[in-house]
């Protein structure tokens, strides 16, 4: 959602001055899939879906980027407690409580 709500931030401004290049960071597991990585997977397949749906839709003079930056990154993201943590939070945010 991070991605889609930058977009929407961002994107009216650039095509009112119909100029600017919109960068969402991706990753390698846009592109292909690994047993245990599935939400990661999804999730970088969804930004590599949307910069190619955006670029049929923008005005030429506004380009969406996917960025790989080509490395890995260790994180907790995939950490049980994390992920409770986030969807706490996002719901928090979108005024939803969790049970």
């Amino acid at each position: 959602m991070g991605v889609i709500e930058t977009a929407r931030c961002f994107l009216p401004a650039m095509i009112a001055r119909d100029s600017g290049v919109f960068v969402a960071m991706s990753s390698g597991w846009g592109r292909s899939t690994s047993a245990g990585l599935g939400p990661y997977c999804a999730s970088k397949f969804a930004v590599e879906g949307l910069v190619g749906v955006l670029n049929d839709d923008l005005p030429p003079q506004v380009c969406a980027i996917a960025l790989d930056p080509g490395n890995r990154v260790n994180t907790n993201m995939l950490n049980p407690a994390c992920l409770t943590n986030i969807m706490i939070a996002s719901r928090q945010m979108h005024g939803q409580n969790m049970p």
